[in-house]
């Protein structure tokens, strides 16, 4: 398999693909990509993403477990992120380092630890 330009840690796939058989829907990956890139209001978001959907706008990261989408206008702020998962399924975190930070301060960890706490507080099926 070919390496990646972003590196999914296992526990971090281990997480995602938990997450995706929660939802009881076949063909979904995660889409990750920059709201609004380069401005004040950029952010990062993660969100479920069927496979099926017209996928001219990403380019599509195979991991061990699960597919991942990424904006590919986000690809210049994301080429070397890491995204790990610490913890445990009801407790965890997800974390994502940027080796240069070009996104607003905090955003990416916000975004993350808001899809973390949705789901915490059964957002999404479980």
């Amino acid at each position: 398999m070919k390496k990646n330009f972003i590196t999914i840690s296992k526990s971090a796939q281990a997480y995602f693909k938990h997450l995706i058989e929660a939802q009881e829907k076949e063909d979904i990956g995660i889409r990750i990509y920059i709201d609004k890139p380069g401005s004040k209001n950029a952010s990062l978001c993660l969100a479920f993403c069927p496979d099926n959907k017209d996928r001219s706008i990403d380019i599509i990261l195979q991991y061990e477990s699960l597919m991942v989408y990424i904006g590919k206008s986000s690809k210049s702020y994301l080429k070397g992120a890491e995204v790990n998962f610490v913890g445990d399924y009801k407790t965890g975190h997800i974390t994502l380092k940027l080796p240069e930070k070009k996104i607003q301060d905090d955003a990416d960890t916000q975004a993350l630890d808001n899809f973390s706490e949705q789901y915490r507080q059964g957002l999404f099926k479980r």
